[in-house]
């Protein structure tokens, strides 16, 4: 399952080539925006890299960073 809950938590994954994209919600979210974000952070990563995997977020780790911030 995509999502998990424990206690009141919500944890959020989306696997994109070899790698998992997290988000975590303690509060009550729309689901379908959360992975909304977490597939055009894959999308965004596409685009800026070429290929969205583990290489590439080892490569450029401090531009992803920069981007999240």
């Amino acid at each position: 399952s995509p999502i998990t809950t424990v206690d009141s938590t919500a944890f959020f994954h989306h696997k994109h080539e070899n790698i998992y994209l997290f988000a975590i919600a303690k509060l009550n979210v729309n689901a379908a925006i959360v992975f909304e974000f977490l597939y055009k952070v894959a999308e965004i990563g596409c685009s800026y890299f070429g290929k969205f995997d583990e290489t590439a977020v080892n490569a450029n780790f401090t531009l992803i960073y920069e981007l999240m911030d």
